[in-house]
């Protein structure tokens, strides 16, 4: 799985990048503290943070999968039009109109 991949198969690329690029991130910050995290002294009653890091990278790989999986399914759902424009008389119209 790779995260983005959806979204550029749906034809958003902006929003598959922000998602590679936000896992990219996740994996590159859990790398550079891993020798930190293992060495980490935790206080009994308190959690340490190395979990955090597995957290968002699996949180990143759950959004992913599913704004992939809701994008292919509502690319067929007609979501009406919005117009915004000037009446015959000048005044301000906005109008939206859907479609059943």
């Amino acid at each position: 799985m790779l995260p983005g991949w959806g979204q550029f198969y749906n034809g958003k690329k902006i929003k598959g990048s922000v998602i590679a690029l936000a896992e990219l991130g996740s994996v590159a910050a859990y790398l550079v503290r891993r020798d930190r995290l293992k060495d980490e002294f935790v206080l009994p009653g308190e959690r340490g943070s190395r979990n955090e890091f597995v957290f968002v990278i699996a949180g990143v790989l759950f959004f992913s999968a599913v704004d992939a999986f809701v994008d292919a399914h509502l690319e067929v759902v007609d979501w009406g039009e919005l117009s915004i424009g000037p009446t015959a008389r000048g005044d301000p119209r906005i109008s939206v109109a859907f479609g059943f």
